[in-house]
Protein backbone atom coordinates (compact mmCIF):
# COMPACT_ATOMS: atom_id res chain seq x y z
CA UNK A 1 0.00 0.00 0.00
CA UNK A 2 2.73 2.14 0.67
CA UNK A 3 4.83 1.41 -2.31
CA UNK A 4 1.48 2.31 -4.11
CA UNK A 5 1.46 5.34 -2.62
CA UNK A 6 4.64 6.49 -3.42
CA UNK A 7 4.28 5.61 -7.14
CA UNK A 8 1.06 7.99 -7.29
CA UNK A 9 3.22 10.72 -5.24
CA UNK A 10 5.94 10.75 -7.95
CA UNK A 11 2.62 11.20 -10.42
CA UNK A 12 1.76 14.13 -8.78
CA UNK A 13 5.32 15.57 -8.88
CA UNK A 14 6.02 14.86 -11.98
CA UNK A 15 3.14 16.44 -13.18
CA UNK A 16 3.78 19.49 -11.23
CA UNK A 17 7.44 19.80 -12.64
CA UNK A 18 5.87 19.70 -15.92
CA UNK A 19 3.05 22.17 -15.53
CA UNK A 20 5.56 24.46 -13.87
CA UNK A 21 8.04 24.54 -17.10
CA UNK A 22 5.85 24.95 -19.65
CA UNK A 23 4.09 27.88 -17.33
CA UNK A 24 7.42 29.53 -17.09
CA UNK A 25 7.99 28.89 -20.95
CA UNK A 26 4.73 30.83 -21.81
CA UNK A 27 5.13 33.80 -19.30
CA UNK A 28 8.79 34.01 -21.64
CA UNK A 29 6.79 33.54 -24.80
CA UNK A 30 4.88 36.33 -23.63
CA UNK A 31 7.04 38.43 -22.48
CA UNK A 32 5.50 39.66 -19.48
CA UNK A 33 6.50 41.62 -16.52
CA UNK A 34 4.45 39.70 -13.70
CA UNK A 35 5.03 42.90 -10.99
CA UNK A 36 2.87 45.55 -13.93
CA UNK A 37 0.54 43.40 -15.72
CA UNK A 38 -1.53 40.33 -16.13
CA UNK A 39 0.36 37.53 -17.23
CA UNK A 40 -2.66 36.62 -19.65
CA UNK A 41 -5.37 39.55 -20.34
CA UNK A 42 -6.63 40.49 -24.00
CA UNK A 43 -8.33 43.88 -23.96
CA UNK A 44 -11.55 42.56 -26.01
CA UNK A 45 -12.73 40.36 -23.33
CA UNK A 46 -14.75 41.59 -21.16
CA UNK A 47 -13.51 41.91 -17.52
CA UNK A 48 -14.31 41.33 -14.05
CA UNK A 49 -14.91 43.82 -11.54
CA UNK A 50 -11.56 42.79 -9.63
CA UNK A 51 -9.46 43.16 -12.52
CA UNK A 52 -10.49 46.77 -13.49
CA UNK A 53 -10.22 47.68 -9.73
CA UNK A 54 -6.73 46.43 -9.97
CA UNK A 55 -6.20 48.24 -13.34
CA UNK A 56 -7.90 51.60 -12.04
CA UNK A 57 -5.75 51.44 -8.95
CA UNK A 58 -9.03 51.29 -6.83
CA UNK A 59 -7.88 48.81 -4.29
CA UNK A 60 -6.29 49.95 -0.81
CA UNK A 61 -5.98 48.31 2.36
CA UNK A 62 -8.91 50.25 3.82
CA UNK A 63 -11.75 48.95 1.48
CA UNK A 64 -9.89 45.66 0.74
CA UNK A 65 -12.73 43.26 1.46
CA UNK A 66 -15.33 45.35 -0.30
CA UNK A 67 -14.21 43.74 -3.46
CA UNK A 68 -14.40 39.80 -2.69
CA UNK A 69 -18.05 39.51 -3.53
CA UNK A 70 -18.72 36.56 -2.11
CA UNK A 71 -15.92 34.71 -4.06
CA UNK A 72 -13.00 32.63 -2.27
CA UNK A 73 -10.88 33.03 -5.34
CA UNK A 74 -11.21 36.78 -5.18
CA UNK A 75 -10.42 36.82 -1.08
CA UNK A 76 -7.21 34.51 -1.70
CA UNK A 77 -5.95 37.16 -4.05
CA UNK A 78 -6.97 40.27 -1.91
CA UNK A 79 -5.67 38.95 0.87
CA UNK A 80 -2.26 38.22 -0.89
CA UNK A 81 -2.03 41.33 -2.43
CA UNK A 82 -2.33 43.24 0.90
CA UNK A 83 0.92 40.61 1.71
CA UNK A 84 3.27 41.45 -1.14
CA UNK A 85 1.84 45.05 -1.53
CA UNK A 86 1.24 44.50 -5.28
CA UNK A 87 -1.83 43.19 -6.71
CA UNK A 88 -0.41 42.44 -10.08
CA UNK A 89 1.48 40.10 -8.59
CA UNK A 90 -0.88 38.52 -6.36
CA UNK A 91 -3.45 38.01 -9.31
CA UNK A 92 -0.08 36.52 -11.50
CA UNK A 93 0.70 34.06 -8.53
CA UNK A 94 -2.58 33.06 -7.80
CA UNK A 95 -3.07 32.51 -11.56
CA UNK A 96 -0.06 30.53 -12.22
CA UNK A 97 -0.93 28.61 -9.31
CA UNK A 98 -3.98 27.76 -11.11
CA UNK A 99 -1.89 26.05 -13.68
CA UNK A 100 -0.78 23.10 -11.43
CA UNK A 101 -4.45 23.08 -9.39
CA UNK A 102 -5.81 22.08 -13.16
CA UNK A 103 -3.16 19.49 -13.74
CA UNK A 104 -3.08 17.57 -10.53
CA UNK A 105 -7.06 17.56 -10.50
CA UNK A 106 -7.30 15.95 -13.76
CA UNK A 107 -4.78 13.52 -12.96
CA UNK A 108 -6.59 12.61 -10.03
CA UNK A 109 -9.59 11.68 -12.30
CA UNK A 110 -7.71 10.03 -14.74
CA UNK A 111 -6.26 7.71 -12.50
CA UNK A 112 -9.87 6.40 -11.88
CA UNK A 113 -9.26 4.40 -15.23
CA UNK A 114 -5.82 3.00 -14.32
CA UNK A 115 -4.37 4.66 -17.22
CA UNK A 116 -0.36 4.80 -17.99
CA UNK A 117 1.18 7.50 -15.99
CA UNK A 118 3.37 9.40 -19.31
CA UNK A 119 -0.55 9.65 -20.70
CA UNK A 120 -2.42 10.52 -18.03
CA UNK A 121 0.48 13.27 -16.79
CA UNK A 122 0.61 14.53 -20.24
CA UNK A 123 -3.16 14.98 -20.93
CA UNK A 124 -3.53 16.33 -17.77
CA UNK A 125 -0.31 19.11 -18.56
CA UNK A 126 -2.49 20.23 -21.71
CA UNK A 127 -5.57 20.32 -19.93
CA UNK A 128 -4.54 23.26 -17.70
CA UNK A 129 -2.84 25.30 -20.94
CA UNK A 130 -6.40 25.03 -23.37
CA UNK A 131 -7.89 28.53 -24.14
CA UNK A 132 -10.37 28.18 -21.59
CA UNK A 133 -8.01 29.00 -19.04
CA UNK A 134 -5.15 31.24 -20.67
CA UNK A 135 -7.40 32.68 -23.11
CA UNK A 136 -10.28 33.77 -21.01
CA UNK A 137 -6.70 34.62 -18.50
CA UNK A 138 -6.93 36.85 -15.30
CA UNK A 139 -9.65 39.46 -17.02
CA UNK A 140 -12.04 36.43 -16.25
CA UNK A 141 -10.12 34.96 -12.84
CA UNK A 142 -13.38 33.39 -11.83
CA UNK A 143 -13.14 30.78 -14.76
CA UNK A 144 -9.95 29.92 -13.24
CA UNK A 145 -12.24 27.57 -11.20
CA UNK A 146 -11.23 24.76 -13.99
CA UNK A 147 -9.51 22.69 -11.33
CA UNK A 148 -13.14 21.93 -10.35
CA UNK A 149 -14.38 20.37 -12.87
CA UNK A 150 -12.41 17.53 -12.82
CA UNK A 151 -13.53 17.42 -8.82
CA UNK A 152 -16.88 16.99 -9.81
CA UNK A 153 -16.56 14.60 -12.90
CA UNK A 154 -14.56 12.02 -10.39
CA UNK A 155 -17.61 12.25 -8.30
CA UNK A 156 -20.10 11.76 -11.40
CA UNK A 157 -18.07 9.04 -12.56
CA UNK A 158 -18.02 7.01 -8.56
CA UNK A 159 -21.79 7.87 -8.29
CA UNK A 160 -23.45 7.57 -11.48
CA UNK A 161 -20.93 5.28 -13.96
CA UNK A 162 -19.74 2.93 -10.72
CA UNK A 163 -23.15 3.65 -8.59
CA UNK A 164 -21.04 3.66 -4.87
CA UNK A 165 -23.48 4.36 -2.63
CA UNK A 166 -22.51 2.50 0.42
CA UNK A 167 -21.01 5.21 2.21
CA UNK A 168 -21.11 9.20 2.26
CA UNK A 169 -17.63 10.65 1.60
CA UNK A 170 -17.13 13.89 3.77
CA UNK A 171 -14.63 15.40 1.72
CA UNK A 172 -17.34 15.63 -1.26
CA UNK A 173 -19.67 16.99 0.86
CA UNK A 174 -17.02 19.82 1.72
CA UNK A 175 -16.20 19.70 -1.87
CA UNK A 176 -20.15 20.53 -2.54
CA UNK A 177 -20.54 23.19 0.39
CA UNK A 178 -17.76 25.38 -0.57
CA UNK A 179 -18.00 25.37 -4.68
CA UNK A 180 -20.43 28.04 -4.35
CA UNK A 181 -17.41 30.23 -2.60
CA UNK A 182 -15.56 29.24 -5.80
CA UNK A 183 -17.45 29.68 -8.69
CA UNK A 184 -21.46 30.09 -8.38
CA UNK A 185 -22.44 29.75 -11.88
CA UNK A 186 -20.08 26.45 -12.20
CA UNK A 187 -22.11 25.29 -9.13
CA UNK A 188 -25.80 25.92 -10.69
CA UNK A 189 -24.17 23.96 -13.66
CA UNK A 190 -23.36 20.76 -11.31
CA UNK A 191 -26.73 21.16 -9.69
CA UNK A 192 -28.48 20.67 -13.35
CA UNK A 193 -25.86 17.69 -13.74
CA UNK A 194 -27.13 15.74 -10.63
CA UNK A 195 -30.36 15.56 -10.86
CA UNK A 196 -30.28 15.14 -14.47
CA UNK A 197 -27.82 11.84 -13.46
CA UNK A 198 -29.38 10.48 -10.58
CA UNK A 199 -33.21 10.49 -12.18
CA UNK A 200 -31.40 8.82 -15.37
CA UNK A 201 -29.35 6.30 -12.91
CA UNK A 202 -33.07 5.03 -11.85
CA UNK A 203 -31.71 3.47 -8.34
CA UNK A 204 -33.83 4.84 -5.20
CA UNK A 205 -30.03 4.25 -3.50
CA UNK A 206 -27.93 6.67 -6.33
CA UNK A 207 -30.86 9.46 -5.85
CA UNK A 208 -30.79 9.03 -1.64
CA UNK A 209 -27.25 9.79 -2.02
CA UNK A 210 -27.16 12.65 -4.62
CA UNK A 211 -29.99 14.47 -2.58
CA UNK A 212 -27.48 14.24 0.45
CA UNK A 213 -24.82 15.83 -1.57
CA UNK A 214 -26.92 18.15 -3.08
CA UNK A 215 -28.25 19.70 0.13
CA UNK A 216 -25.06 21.73 0.67
CA UNK A 217 -24.48 22.63 -2.86
CA UNK A 218 -27.81 23.76 -3.05
CA UNK A 219 -28.35 25.93 0.11
CA UNK A 220 -25.05 27.80 -0.45
CA UNK A 221 -25.90 28.66 -3.63
CA UNK A 222 -29.64 29.84 -2.85
CA UNK A 223 -27.44 32.21 -0.28
CA UNK A 224 -24.66 33.33 -2.09
CA UNK A 225 -27.05 33.72 -5.43
CA UNK A 226 -29.03 35.45 -2.98
CA UNK A 227 -26.25 38.00 -1.85
CA UNK A 228 -24.85 38.58 -5.61
CA UNK A 229 -28.25 39.36 -6.85
CA UNK A 230 -27.82 36.35 -9.56
CA UNK A 231 -31.12 35.22 -9.29
CA UNK A 232 -32.95 38.90 -9.46
CA UNK A 233 -34.37 39.32 -12.54
CA UNK A 234 -33.85 43.42 -14.36
CA UNK A 235 -34.52 42.88 -17.80
CA UNK A 236 -35.43 39.39 -18.38
CA UNK A 237 -35.40 40.18 -22.64
CA UNK A 238 -31.95 41.10 -22.23
CA UNK A 239 -31.29 38.04 -20.29
CA UNK A 240 -32.69 35.75 -22.82
CA UNK A 241 -31.00 37.08 -25.16
CA UNK A 242 -27.85 37.33 -23.81
CA UNK A 243 -28.07 33.48 -22.93
CA UNK A 244 -28.76 33.10 -26.92
CA UNK A 245 -25.39 34.97 -27.83
CA UNK A 246 -23.36 33.49 -25.06
CA UNK A 247 -24.51 29.87 -25.79
CA UNK A 248 -22.36 27.38 -26.42
CA UNK A 249 -21.34 26.71 -30.15
CA UNK A 250 -20.95 23.20 -30.94
CA UNK A 251 -18.29 24.21 -33.64
CA UNK A 252 -16.56 26.22 -31.34
CA UNK A 253 -15.27 23.64 -29.68
CA UNK A 254 -13.70 22.06 -32.95
CA UNK A 255 -12.46 25.27 -34.41
CA UNK A 256 -8.99 26.33 -34.23
CA UNK A 257 -7.17 28.48 -31.79
CA UNK A 258 -7.60 32.06 -32.43
CA UNK A 259 -4.19 33.45 -33.47
CA UNK A 260 -2.56 30.19 -33.96
CA UNK A 261 0.74 30.22 -35.20
CA UNK A 262 0.21 28.08 -38.24
CA UNK A 263 -1.06 30.26 -41.13
CA UNK A 264 -3.83 28.20 -42.19
CA UNK A 265 -5.28 27.26 -39.18
CA UNK A 266 -5.34 31.10 -38.48
CA UNK A 267 -6.93 32.15 -41.64
CA UNK A 268 -9.31 29.39 -41.30
CA UNK A 269 -10.09 30.68 -37.64
CA UNK A 270 -10.79 34.25 -38.96
CA UNK A 271 -13.42 33.10 -41.73
CA UNK A 272 -15.12 30.82 -39.30
CA UNK A 273 -15.32 34.44 -36.81
CA UNK A 274 -16.37 36.48 -39.54
CA UNK A 275 -19.27 34.11 -41.53
CA UNK A 276 -20.84 32.84 -38.01
CA UNK A 277 -20.52 36.29 -36.29
CA UNK A 278 -18.48 34.55 -33.81
CA UNK A 279 -17.43 37.01 -31.21
CA UNK A 280 -17.03 38.19 -27.21
CA UNK A 281 -16.56 34.68 -25.69
CA UNK A 282 -16.75 32.65 -29.22
CA UNK A 283 -13.45 30.94 -29.60
CA UNK A 284 -12.48 30.40 -26.20
CA UNK A 285 -13.60 26.47 -26.02
CA UNK A 286 -11.25 25.58 -28.65
CA UNK A 287 -9.96 21.98 -27.69
CA UNK A 288 -7.32 21.90 -30.17
CA UNK A 289 -6.21 19.21 -32.61
CA UNK A 290 -5.55 16.50 -30.15
CA UNK A 291 -8.74 16.87 -27.75
CA UNK A 292 -10.98 17.61 -30.61
CA UNK A 293 -9.59 13.70 -31.87
CA UNK A 294 -10.96 12.64 -28.69
CA UNK A 295 -14.34 14.32 -28.65
CA UNK A 296 -15.30 13.59 -32.08
CA UNK A 297 -13.82 9.85 -31.26
CA UNK A 298 -16.05 10.06 -28.39
CA UNK A 299 -19.17 10.81 -30.67
CA UNK A 300 -18.23 7.85 -33.13
CA UNK A 301 -18.05 5.56 -30.46
CA UNK A 302 -21.53 6.41 -28.84
CA UNK A 303 -23.34 4.36 -31.67
CA UNK A 304 -20.82 2.03 -31.96
CA UNK A 305 -21.17 -1.94 -31.13
CA UNK A 306 -21.56 -2.78 -27.34
CA UNK A 307 -17.82 -3.98 -27.07
CA UNK A 308 -16.72 -0.37 -27.26
CA UNK A 309 -15.32 0.88 -23.98
CA UNK A 310 -18.20 1.75 -22.01
CA UNK A 311 -16.69 4.36 -20.25
CA UNK A 312 -16.41 5.86 -23.35
CA UNK A 313 -19.57 5.82 -24.14
CA UNK A 314 -20.70 7.22 -21.04
CA UNK A 315 -18.65 10.50 -21.38
CA UNK A 316 -20.07 10.46 -25.22
CA UNK A 317 -23.60 10.54 -23.46
CA UNK A 318 -22.85 13.08 -20.54
CA UNK A 319 -21.02 15.35 -23.98
CA UNK A 320 -24.24 15.09 -26.18
CA UNK A 321 -26.08 15.93 -23.05
CA UNK A 322 -24.38 19.12 -21.96
CA UNK A 323 -24.70 20.17 -25.79
CA UNK A 324 -28.75 20.03 -25.24
CA UNK A 325 -28.27 22.17 -22.37
CA UNK A 326 -25.68 24.75 -22.96
CA UNK A 327 -26.36 25.26 -27.06
CA UNK A 328 -27.71 28.85 -28.20
CA UNK A 329 -31.22 27.49 -28.26
CA UNK A 330 -30.68 24.54 -25.74
CA UNK A 331 -32.73 23.94 -22.45
CA UNK A 332 -30.82 26.90 -21.23
CA UNK A 333 -33.57 29.27 -22.42
CA UNK A 334 -35.68 27.63 -20.17
CA UNK A 335 -33.29 27.97 -16.79
CA UNK A 336 -32.90 31.75 -17.78
CA UNK A 337 -37.21 31.80 -18.30
CA UNK A 338 -37.06 30.05 -14.70
CA UNK A 339 -35.10 33.18 -13.04
CA UNK A 340 -31.68 31.17 -13.29
CA UNK A 341 -29.34 33.70 -14.85
CA UNK A 342 -25.96 32.35 -15.88
CA UNK A 343 -26.04 33.97 -18.95
CA UNK A 344 -22.79 33.07 -20.38
CA UNK A 345 -24.02 28.83 -20.79
CA UNK A 346 -20.66 28.34 -23.11
CA UNK A 347 -18.57 27.99 -20.03
CA UNK A 348 -20.90 24.82 -19.41
CA UNK A 349 -18.23 23.60 -22.49
CA UNK A 350 -15.95 22.79 -19.67
CA UNK A 351 -17.28 19.46 -18.84
CA UNK A 352 -17.21 18.47 -22.57
CA UNK A 353 -13.37 19.59 -22.12
CA UNK A 354 -12.43 17.23 -19.21
CA UNK A 355 -14.17 14.24 -20.74
CA UNK A 356 -12.74 14.54 -24.02
CA UNK A 357 -9.65 14.58 -22.42
CA UNK A 358 -10.44 11.74 -20.36
CA UNK A 359 -11.46 9.95 -23.66
CA UNK A 360 -8.19 10.70 -25.90
CA UNK A 361 -6.34 9.01 -22.58
CA UNK A 362 -8.52 6.04 -22.60
CA UNK A 363 -8.17 5.61 -26.35
CA UNK A 364 -4.09 6.51 -26.47
CA UNK A 365 -4.20 3.59 -23.05
CA UNK A 366 -5.54 0.88 -25.22
CA UNK A 367 -3.99 1.61 -28.37
CA UNK A 368 -0.80 1.11 -26.38
CA UNK A 369 -2.02 -1.95 -24.57
CA UNK A 370 -2.64 -3.49 -27.73
CA UNK A 371 0.84 -3.33 -29.07
CA UNK A 372 2.25 -4.22 -25.73
CA UNK A 373 5.18 -6.85 -25.23
CA UNK A 374 5.72 -6.14 -29.50
CA UNK A 375 8.11 -4.90 -31.12
CA UNK A 376 5.73 -1.82 -32.46
CA UNK A 377 5.72 -0.98 -28.62
CA UNK A 378 8.31 1.69 -28.01
CA UNK A 379 7.73 3.56 -31.62
CA UNK A 380 3.87 3.75 -30.79
CA UNK A 381 4.89 5.47 -27.42
CA UNK A 382 7.60 7.52 -29.30
CA UNK A 383 5.06 8.52 -31.95
CA UNK A 384 2.76 9.54 -28.88
CA UNK A 385 5.63 11.06 -27.50
CA UNK A 386 5.97 13.43 -30.16
CA UNK A 387 1.93 13.99 -31.14
CA UNK A 388 1.92 15.12 -27.63
CA UNK A 389 4.77 17.77 -27.89
CA UNK A 390 3.49 19.22 -31.19
CA UNK A 391 0.38 19.66 -29.48
CA UNK A 392 1.82 21.58 -26.10
CA UNK A 393 3.46 23.56 -29.24
CA UNK A 394 0.11 24.51 -30.32
CA UNK A 395 -1.34 25.33 -27.09
CA UNK A 396 1.67 27.62 -26.39
CA UNK A 397 2.61 29.19 -29.53
CA UNK A 398 0.25 32.12 -31.05
CA UNK A 399 1.00 34.50 -33.78
CA UNK A 400 0.07 37.44 -30.82
CA UNK A 401 3.07 36.65 -28.79
CA UNK A 402 5.85 39.02 -28.04
CA UNK A 403 8.12 36.65 -29.78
Amino acid sequence: MEKCGCIKAKHYITTMIVTIALVWLYIFLKDIKISSSFISYDIDKATDSLGISIMENNITDQNLFSFWDYNLQYLLVLILGSICSNMYISVNIYFIFTFLLISVSMLAFLQRFNIKPAIAVEVSVIMSFLPYHIDRGESQLVTSSFYMVPIFTGIFYELYYEAKTESINRWYLIVMGISPLIDLKLSIMVIILVVVLAIHRRSIAVVRISAIYLCPLVLMSLLIGKLTGLFSVYDLNRDIEMARAEGMRFMDLLMPFRYHILDIFHNYRCEYDVMFSAHGESGLNSMGILLSVGFVASILLLFAKKKTDKRIQWMAWLNVLIILIANINGFNILFEYLGIHITYWNRMAIFILVWSGAVLAIIADGLLNKVEDKKYFLPVKAVMFCIGLLEFGELLMRQNMSI
